[in-house]
């Protein structure tokens, strides 16, 4: 009986043009650099809550605001010579209304924001800066989503100097590994 059923699914499914089933995950769009998986985090990990991650105002924002689900990713990119650690978040919210509520708050200033992957001490990262959020920071409201990104070069600290209009294309950019 399996192996009628699985015969009735491969005529049943429909077929891409090269004769593969199609799968339900999109290719990232291309953009100015290539990004990659950080080794410390070869996947992104998933909470169902926004709140015990987040620091500052934000924090007291979601306990009373809460999002459905939080992603968080960290990438690795090499520019101008270095190696720079970018931290993906998308928090989806109830509707789209909050995704831009939220996005209005957190980009205002002493909000605070959720822990990245390596400052919450999820994935250690050798050589990392000591938190991307002290480097450059991009966000996009995408429906009732909300993705922030913040970038840092290995070992920046918090008084390093930085070549800001660099970062600031590279978090511009990784927006788009949210797609």
């Amino acid at each position: 009986m399996a192996v009628v059923s699985g015969l009735v699914w491969l005529v049943v499914m429909p077929k891409s043009e090269s004769g593969t089933t199609p799968t339900s995950t999109s290719p990232t769009p291309t953009g100015e650099f290539s990004f990659a998986r950080a080794p410390q985090a070869p996947e992104a990990v998933l909470d169902s809550s926004c709140a015990p991650h987040a620091y500052g105002k934000a924090k007291e924002y979601f306990t009373s605001t809460p999002c459905q689900q939080l992603s968080r990713s960290l990438y690795t990119v090499s520019a101008g010579g270095k190696q720079v650690l970018v931290s993906v978040v998308v928090v989806k919210m109830a509707d789209d209304k909050a995704a831009t509520e939220l996005k209005k708050f957190l980009d205002g200033d002493n909000t605070g924001n959720l822990y990245d992957l390596s400052r919450e001490g999820v994935a250690k990262v050798p050589g990392g800066p000591d938190w991307v959020a002290h480097g450059e920071y991009a966000s996009k409201v995408q429906g009732r989503e909300l993705v922030i990104v913040e970038s840092d070069f290995y070992g920046a600290t918090k008084t390093a100097e930085r070549d800001r209009k660099l970062l600031d294309r590279i978090s511009t950019d990784a927006l788009r590994l949210a797609a």
